[in-house]
């Protein structure tokens, strides 16, 4: 780490407004890549933002510093310069150390200063150091916990990236491992093209010209009315402002192009409590909409409060998100046929402490009552009309999105698009996380999604191994609602796949475990591939997963093991089914596993496209043990639609604080089994595929359909699962 830190500047325009503090950090990290027996170092730069004048207000969880001396503190011995990170506690108002910590220090006549001095001088002695003098120096860490304080955007340029890949050339005795060349194919406008608005025009973008595609009428309509075995039949609106009710109304008529028919009539719910309901008719389709006001039930638990039962808030949050979604499913009109809810309430800064947020009670209770459910903030707190109408339309065609429904087609198989045949189911694994021990089964398990799509119909499925032998595939609406019932480990976190309780599983349990999901792959695989997309033709199946998020399970999707021969011991399909099967590991750069600056001729610019990864790969054999050389590929994709105000080429993150470092990061796309068609074509669809999410205006992390199985999670929860408090416990 650079110390001490950087003054940089942030701009507003031309025009100089203040000064932030960063460091550098450069990290190298020792990976490995698939058909590649050596090990690639892997330098990483990031920046560490610092406060450097006394902040207003510590965050409720805390806050983190860097303490650096040039003596050990056990012993007091002279060492080389170097940083300890210590977290600040908060209790109350008071700061201190943890309790361990603060007893160390104690020893030492010549300790850090206390927290509390610390935050009202962050940069505590920020100087040069050397071996000689002892100057302890300390600081505090900017993080996105610090509510209102923004020192400056985080991230590196293109051009800081470019001198770190020269530095380490032209200094360390690595030589480079491959370069990335472009290839394949990029489809554009899949969606349509849209007119883009002029420089000068103030007015708001026609519907039909907006970027997201769910947010044009003439894309949802036809999605949202298209015959289905599920279709929508109520939205209930549960209101706090009639302002936000009313936006809400106006942007779903002007979305599916309704307008009300007949009277408005009146109804009451279990409870006593009484809304409206007005029935909606377009060209397309109707749809009934409910509006209710959502009375004192979006208030906060009273977690504080020493008659509720419990010993502590957490205790206190779980009875009273019990109470809670008791009151709201009686609450609640009795819903008719697939219907989703939208729910007005408040922002999640207004809950303090943080226990007392009552949206998981909303998220399940609705639920449970049969509404699929969207959360939106009061629009009347916007400043800019703009701003709060762009968060309306976002919240109405994310209930879209929670209801599975999709425009179609979702491949094209012309020639100047993706030039592949749509018969071809798009699937994809993905691990949530466990469930605890249960009286029936004694053992927790770990609940992993298969989901697939059809493209040509638009129909998304999904199941779960506890699913497929009693429900086998169910569509995703139905699903979310399944994945509610399952009995969470409230000590798991997403994608954890190993952990039960804070103890490790034995081998025989992780092992019967992991056999187990490699079976329901198998069945899954099979009932694809046994499963026309349209008419008889047999389908092709396409089968992606996520190296990081499933890999402990899936073992065969870790870099010695990603091979076809290794694939095929554990998924046990016959040679007809494997002919029509194409298989696809992706990997994020998370943690610094897919290095930046490979693509060739990229140091400094802002390249996009699909990539091959060229003298990585060493030789390999397919499952008929063949030898080939496989390949590797980098998915870079274009910048965001909020990547406005961007550092130029040219500048360096030292050159303005106030700028967005628009460094997309890249996607490995590795292809171990893909029988007629060509490696670089099966990489380019995927590529592809990352901009074939019709809820988002650019491309994804990962490629379609992940982002259903992520966003899955939200309703993988339940009232015992803790409020993330950043480890702030006090022993």
């Amino acid at each position: 780490m650079s110390w001490p830190p950087y003054p940089v500047s942030i701009t507003k325009g031309k025009k100089e407004v203040k000064n932030a503090s960063i460091s550098f950090v450069i990290s190298f990290k020792l990976q490995t890549y698939p058909w590649q027996s050596q090990p690639v170092i892997v330098p990483q730069l990031s920046i560490r933002r610092w406060f450097s004048e006394p902040l207003n207000k510590i965050p409720y969880s805390g806050a983190t510093a860097y303490v650096g001396d040039n003596r050990r503190w056990l012993d007091g011995e002279r060492q080389p310069f170097c940083f300890m990170r210590l977290a600040i506690k908060k209790r109350g108002e008071e700061l201190f150390w943890h309790r361990a910590v603060a007893n160390l220090l104690k020893m030492d006549n010549n300790s850090p200063p206390e927290p509390s001095d610390l935050n009202k001088q962050p940069n505590y002695n920020w100087s040069s150091f050397n071996s000689q003098e002892r100057i302890i120096q300390a600081g505090i860490l900017y993080s996105s916990k610090h509510l209102g304080e923004f020192p400056c955007f985080p991230g590196v340029s293109p051009l800081d990236l470019a001198s770190l890949d020269r530095a380490v050339l032209e200094r360390l005795p690595l030589q480079r491992m491959g370069e990335a060349a472009k290839v394949g194919k990029v489809v554009v406008n899949f969606w349509g093209k849209v007119t883009p608005k002029k420089k000068d025009d103030k007015s708001p973008k026609k519907a039909n010209d907006l970027g997201t595609p769910m947010l044009r009428p003439k894309i949802a309509a036809t999605a949202v009315f298209r015959p289905s075995e599920n279709q929508l039949k109520t939205i209930l609106i549960l209101w706090f402002t009639p302002e936000c009710r009313d936006a809400l109304i106006a942007e779903i008529c002007l979305v599916l192009g309704l307008s009300p028919e007949g009277e408005t009539q009146t109804y009451t719910t279990p409870n006593g409590a009484t809304g409206e309901t007005t029935s909606y008719q377009g060209e397309l389709g109707a749809i009934t909409i409910k509006t209710q006001h959502v009375e004192d039930l979006t208030e906060k638990l009273d977690v504080d409060n020493p008659s509720v039962s419990g010993n502590n808030r957490q205790q206190r949050r779980v009875n009273l998100l019990q109470e809670r979604i008791q009151d709201i499913n009686s609450a609640l009109p009795k819903p008719e046929g697939l219907s989703g809810a939208l729910v007005e309430i408040k922002p999640k800064a207004k809950y303090v402490p943080p226990e007392s947020d009552p949206k998981l009670a909303w998220r399940i209770a609705a639920m449970q009552a049969g509404y699929l459910n969207q959360h939106i903030n009061p629009i009347t707190g916007d400043k800019k009309d703009a701003r709060g109408q762009q968060r309306i339309k976002m919240a109405v065609s994310d209930l879209w999105r929670q209801l599975g429904i999709l425009p179609i087609p979702l491949i094209d198989p012309e020639p100047d698009k993706d030039n592949i045949d749509s018969n071809l189911w798009l699937t994809c694994f993905y691990v949530i996380r466990r469930t605890r021990k249960t009286t029936a089964s004694n053992k927790p398990s770990t609940v992993a999604l298969m989901l697939r799509v059809n493209p040509i119909t638009g129909l998304v499925e999904m199941t779960t191994p506890s699913w497929f032998s009693e429900r086998g595939w169910v569509s995703y609406a139905v699903g979310l609602g399944h994945l509610l019932k399952e009995k969470w480990d409230y000590n798991s976190g997403f994608e954890s796949s190993t952990v039960d309780n804070g103890q490790e599983q034995s081998f025989n349990d992780k092992k019967r475990e992991q056999n187990l999901l490699n079976q329901f792959v198998t069945k899954c695989l099979q009932d694809c591939l046994s499963k026309p997309i349209e008419g008889g033709n047999p389908p092709r199946v396409l089968f992606m997963a996520e190296a990081q998020n499933s890999r402990r399970m899936l073992t065969w999707l870790r870099n010695p093991d990603f091979q076809a021969k290794t694939i095929f011991n554990e998924l046990n399909l016959d040679d007809s089914e494997k002919e029509r099967l194409w298989i696809a590991r992706m990997r994020t750069a998370k943690d610094g596993e897919v290095p930046f600056g490979v693509v060739k001729d990229s140091p400094g610019s802002r390249t996009s496209g699909i990539f091959q990864w060229q003298d990585i790969c060493q030789h390999t054999e397919d499952d008929r043990g063949e030898s080939y050389i496989p390949s590797l590929y980098i998915s870079m994709r274009k910048g965001l639609t909020t990547e406005q105000g961007l550092l130029k080429i040219s500048q360096s993150r030292l050159d303005d604080g106030g700028k967005q470092a628009g460094n997309p990061s890249p996607l490995e796309i590795a292809i171990v089994h893909h029988p007629g068609i060509h490696a670089t074509d099966l990489a380019s669809l995927i590529h592809n595929l990352r901009d074939r999410w019709p809820y988002f205006p650019d491309y994804t992390s990962l490629p379609f359909p992940f982002p259903f199985a992520t966003s899955a999670r939200q309703y993988a929860v339940g009232v015992k699962d803790r409020v993330d408090l950043d480890d702030i416990e006090v022993d």
